[in-house]
Parts: structure tokens; sequence; C-alpha cells
């Protein structure tokens, strides 16, 4: 035992001097710390055996530290000791900023991320059609910089989209202001596209005063005041005035709906159509409306949402309202359980009935009595009436809807294997546009088309839906298929019959796609290898339809119209007579009274219908106001559609006489009151009988029991 405490003993004492120097001194060890190009880190003495004071991190532009390694080994201060002189080597991670370009496209920025001291390789600018690239507003390094980087690129607009003109948008445009009342006022533009940079307003007496957000408040004395605005943008600057009397007398005061937003159903491919503010970038996606009172119906749009405080929104359908019977349906069950989404459903006239005969939609005569003015046209009234009940809102004028187009391009190589064979709209310009020429002018094509691509080629002088050419041809003879002057539904007369024999004749000697389709589904139309079609004029140019590249860029794509051949006798351009339908109509939901309860209790079924009818009010005004109106600029405009001259003749010879030369046929909608053109037994057997597998003999046979019930719907729907 006493050997063993000896031996421990002397163990205890050889560690205690073995940690001292000869001389009895503690071991020092030096630490250097190597920054590796960061900031300086001055070194440590360590007592053998004792850990390093962590020192504080380094710093290296660009770099983020990484810790410290001997050996490649990372350094733990908290559990490795010093055993010797030893150095630390800072390890550093490259770090990556961010080069934020503004205005990389205008409106648009742009972020690209690169490591500190990479070479930076920037995109030149993007393009917009609008503006043009001036320059940065500072030097783009070559190589990325250790830091978050911000560019702003700076762009003109271009000539042509600089501002035109301006003007004063004034509550409901009256120019009438209560003296010690205010008024809102606001402009709108020309193009509408311009960017503004300032606005300045003023008046020119004291008899009123307004700031520079538009608003005017009159004075206590009468008279008239001229206010002024000024609107710039980056290169011109357009001046408006406008009068406005100051008057003692009551102002009109519109119900007040407290904010409340009036939600419209529309199809999404259309929105762009209803909204006269979606700009012309989204028409591929939602449509574009490029009507001649476009600015008008902004202004209107506005001046109503002011006036009634309330909001108007164009909202697409939801998914499962897909067009046709499921949209049908679904607007019916939103009525059943009273919990419609929208307050105004935009639809074919020819939904109406089934519509109102469940009481999905409002019967809005008596609002129209007391509030319209008489505003809608006497054909728009006449579209939108069910059984002597007024159910649509907008206002519609006479206009051509039905059209029959041409490849104008393969129109032209035809002519230029045959030069005899005329422009089909220059033959209805010559008076020879009828039944038997129509049927000799489309075999002589096909003809020329087996010749020049083969006779299983799949080219054909027509292609498209039977029931289209046939309402369209014997429309031309002024009664129409149905007849609402003698409530009659012609299906059999003689020149119903002549119709179908021509289009018989036209399959049987396979100048007729044997593929018979609607709309923008036909596809040898689409492929450029169908010299006819027919189908709705707003068809052209848009995306989901007959595009303006349908057969490709530039003058592969060129549409013609000519009208539907006329019966033989009266293919004279001196009557000319073209049957015609509407465009969508607006119908107003059943059912949605509870939603408006919240908003106060002006806000209600009459008052809403009150606001949308007042805009269409509006838009009429306004645009017969305007300093360039021209009764006849929407025609020019649907003409300017069509690439070749002889087709645009044509159209606006047409709309030279429009009230006499058009008439409303509800048949010229697929989806109409009487009987769909598409889905029928009508079309069902119009369809066999042009193909040749129809059992019976003639078309008279074929349509015979079917007149009754054809005569007693259209009695129904419109008497």
């Amino acid at each position: 035992m006493k050997k063993f405490i000896t031996i421990f003993i002397l163990l205890i004492t050889l560690f205690l001097f073995g940690c001292q120097g000869s001389n009895g001194e503690k071991t020092l060890y030096t630490v250097t710390f190597d920054s590796n190009g960061g900031s300086k880190v001055n070194s440590q003495k360590v007592e053998k055996g004792n850990s390093i004071e962590k020192p504080t991190d380094p710093i290296k532009d660009g770099y983020s530290f990484d810790g410290w390694y001997a050996d490649d080994e990372k350094w733990s201060f908290n559990g490795y000791v010093v055993s010797k002189d030893i150095t630390l080597v800072a390890s550093w991670k490259i770090n990556k900023y961010t080069l934020t370009i503004i205005n990389y496209y205008p409106n648009s920025n742009l972020e690209l991320e690169y490591e500190y001291n990479e070479i930076i390789d920037l995109p030149s600018p993007g393009f917009d059609a609008k503006y043009e690239f001036v320059n940065y507003d500072s030097e783009i390094p070559a190589t990325m910089p250790a830091h978050d980087e911000t560019i702003t690129a700076y762009w003109k607009l271009k000539e042509e989209y600089s501002l035109k003109s301006v003007s004063i948008v004034s509550r409901n445009n009256n120019a009438r202001v209560q003296v010690g009342h205010q008024l809102q006022l606001s402009y709108s533009i020309n193009p509408v596209e311009a960017r503004v940079q300032d606005v300045k307003w003023s008046v020119n007496n004291d008899l009123a005063s307004i700031d520079q957000d538009g608003l005017l408040t009159a004075g206590n004395t009468p008279g008239i005041v001229r206010v002024t605005v000024e609107v710039s943008d980056s290169i011109t600057t357009k001046t408006a005035t406008k009068n406005f009397q100051i008057t003692y007398d009551e102002v009109v005061v519109y119900p007040e709906l407290n904010g409340y937003t009036i939600r419209i159903a529309q199809s999404t491919a259309c929105l762009g159509i209803t909204n006269p503010f979606l700009p012309i970038e989204s028409r591929n996606q939602y449509g574009y409306y490029d009507g001649a009172d476009r600015i008008a119906r902004q202004q209107a749009w506005m001046s109503v949402e002011e006036d009634f405080d309330c909001h108007i929104n164009i909202i697409e359908y939801p998914s499962d309202a897909s067009w046709g019977t499921s949209r049908l349906e679904y607007i019916i069950m939103q009525a059943k359980h009273e919990c419609p989404d929208y307050d105004f459903y935009i639809i074919p006239n020819g939904y109406i009935p089934s519509l109102a005969k469940l009481d999905a939609i409002l019967d809005v005569s008596a609002w129209y009595n007391k509030y319209g003015n008489d505003y809608m046209s006497s054909y728009a009234k006449l579209a939108g009436t069910y059984q002597n009940k007024l159910y649509t809102v907008n206002n519609q004028e006479k206009n051509i809807y039905n059209i029959l187009s041409y490849n104008v391009h393969l129109w032209e190589a035809i002519h230029e294997y045959d030069s005899s064979i005329k422009e089909p709209a220059q033959m209805f310009l010559d008076g020879e546009w009828n039944y038997s020429n129509f049927v000799e002018y489309c075999k002589k094509c096909q003809n020329v088309l087996n010749i020049i691509f083969g006779n299983t080629s799949g080219y054909y002088a027509l292609s498209g839906w039977p029931s289209y050419y046939f309402i369209g041809m014997v429309d031309r003879n002024g009664e129409g298929v149905a007849d609402l002057v003698n409530m009659r539904v012609n299906v059999a007369n003689d020149d119903c019959i002549a119709a179908v024999d021509a289009l018989r004749e036209l399959y049987r000697t396979y100048a007729f796609d044997r593929n018979f389709s609607t709309a923008g589904n036909v596809s040898s139309w689409r492929n450029g290898s169908a010299l006819f079609n027919t189908g709705d004029l707003n068809y052209i140019d848009d995306s989901l339809r007959w595009g303006s590249s349908l057969w490709g860029d530039g003058d592969d794509t060129k549409y013609g119209y000519v009208p539907f051949p006329a019966p033989d006798g009266l293919e004279g351009t001196d009557n000319i007579y073209v049957g015609t339908t509407t465009e969508d109509s607006w119908v107003m939901a059943a059912g949605r009274s509870n939603y408006y309860k919240a908003y106060g209790e002006e806000c209600n079924s009459e008052n809403i219908y009150r606001a949308i009818c007042t805009y269409w009010q509006r838009v009429e005004k306004y645009y017969k106001e305007n300093d360039d109106y021209d009764s006849n600029a929407q025609h020019m405009i649907d003409a300017s559609k069509f690439s070749s001259q002889a087709s645009i003749d044509a159209f606006m010879l047409v709309c030279s006489n429009i009230d006499k030369n058009l008439f409303y046929d509800p048949m010229a909608s697929y989806a109409n009151a009487i009987c769909s053109t598409t889905d029928s037994e009508l079309n069902r057997r119009l369809r066999y009988f042009v193909n040749g597998s129809s059992e019976y003999p003639t078309w008279k046979d074929a349509v015979a029991d079917l007149q009754e019930s054809l005569n007693a719907a259209i009695i129904s729907a419109f008497q």
C-alpha cells in the first residue's frame, strides 16, 4: 500500500513540473490568423493545453466568412486545445448580389443574380411597341460589385402613341353645378395608351374654384365658368376646356349605391369586347373593343360609377358555366336557389325564352318605361323581347353580323390560274351574285383547286354549316326565314327550295367540304384549304376563331366579304336585303335582392337596373356630342377588317342604306327563340338532305311536318 502511494505522488509531481519550462515558466504557443484576403486579425499567445479565444470575424468585400481552418479541418474554438504554434486560415464563401433594372421593359423590371466580381452579361433592353429605349441612368459595371445594384432604364414614347387629344368628363356630362356644391371632374385621353406625366386644372373666373384633383367647387353666384385641363406626356401637352353653368336650380340626384359593385358575367374571350378600358395588348386573351364609341363608353362608365357611387365590373363566367347548355343550367340553378353570383348575364338573345319561362331573369319593361327615355332602338327592343316583355338592357344598332367570308389569298391563287374568275365581292358589285351564278362560280373554283392541288388534296370551294348558308341565302329575298311581319317561318317556299338545291348540288359535285362544322371549328377553313366560310363579323382577328395570322403572317391571311347570294332575279344592287341578328344581350339576374341589403335602402334591383340603363343612354349621348362624330364611323371600322377593296366597297354599299337593306331575322342567330340552327330537327334534316342521305325525295317533303310547330314557335315568341 505504501509503495502505491509513493508512485502516485511521484506521477503528480512529474505532471506539475512538466507543465513548466526548464526554469519553471509556463509554455506559450503562438496562434497566427491568416485572414486570406480579409481584414487583419491579431495573433494570440496561448498557453499549452488551453483553447484559443475566438476573435472577431474578419471582413472581406464580396464574401461571407465561413470559419477558421487548420490543415483543411475547421477549427472548433470550444473543443480544440493548442499543443504547438499554429496558423489558422480564414475560409470564405463568395456572395451573390442582385442587379435590378428598373423599367427594363416599360413598367416592368428585370432582376438578375450574379456572384461577386462575376462578369455581367446583361441582355439588350427589352422591346416595346410603344416606347423607344433611351439610356440607363448610370453605367452598368463590368463585374458585379459587392452590393446589390439598381439601375433605371429610360424610355421615350413613340410619336404614334403620344397624346392626341383630351376631353373633360363631368358628372352626368350636363355641365351644370348648383351654387355652393361640388362636382368631381375627370379627363379622358386619346389614345388611351398614352402615358400621362402631368395634369393641371384651372378656371377662368371667381365663380368657382378647382383643385388639382379636378374637384370643382361652385361659389354662391350663378354664371358661367370655363374649366381647363392641361394633360402632358413626355412628348406633348394637350388642352381641353368645358363651360359649366353655376345655377340655383337643383341638379339631378341619383340613387346612392354606397360603393356596390355591379357584376356582369361575360365569356373570358369576350371580356375586352365588353370592357372598353382593357387595352389592345389583351386582345388575344380577352378580345378588344375597337368600336367608334369606345371613348364614349369609357366616359359613360366613369360618370355612372360616380353618379351612382358604384363600380361596374365585367367578370368571367365560372368554369362550370361554359358555353351552351351548361351555362343555361347554371343561370337557372342560380335563380332557383336565389344565389346568383352576378347582377347581369351577357347571353345570346336566343337564351331569353328559356330563362324567361323559368323566371331566371327579370322583366325590365316597367323600369325601361320609367327611366329609359326610349334609348333603345326598335331593333334592339325586338331582339330582347319575349311574349311582349322586355328583358334586354343594352342598346344595339342595326349592323351586319352574319357574313359570308372568303380567303382572298386562295382566291388570288385561283385567279392567277384562271383570270376569268372574278373576285366574289366584284361579282356582287357587278349584279351577278345570285343562286345560279354562285353554284357555277363554286364549281369553277373547285375545278381550279383540283388542278392546282389535286383531286384528293382536301381543298374545297365551300366549307362550314349548311344552315348558315341556307338562312343567309333565303334572307336575301327580303322576307327572311323568320318572317316577323306575317308571323311565319319560311322553310319551304320557292327561294328556300332553290337555296337547298344549290347547296345539295355543290355537295354532290364535291365543291362543299364533306365535314360540316361551325364557326372556328371548320378545319379546312382554318388550314387555308377552303375558299368560303360563314361566321360572325367579330370572328375576324379573334385569335380564338379567325385570327389575324390564321393562314400565316402578312398577306397570307386576308379576309374578304361578300353578301350571301340572292335568289335569281334579285341579284341587283338596287335592292339589297340582308337578314341580320344582334350581338349578345345583357339581361338581369333574378333572385339577387338579398345581396343588396348591406348597401343601404337605395341599393336594389330597380336602381341597379337604372345605373346600367343610364350607362347605355350616356354612351349614345356622349358619342353623338363628340366633335368627331360620324354616323358611318363604325361601318368604316368594320369594313377595314377586310383585305380587298372590292370587299370594302361591297360592305359599305350594304351599309349605305342600312335601315332599308337590313332586317331582323332571329333565325340568323344560332341560338334563337324559334329553332336552333345547330341542334334541331330542322337542322338535322337540312344536313341530311344536302349530303344526299335524306329519306325524303324533295326538300318540301322533308320539312312538311315541321311547318306547324315552327309557326307556333314564332307566334309564341314574338306576337
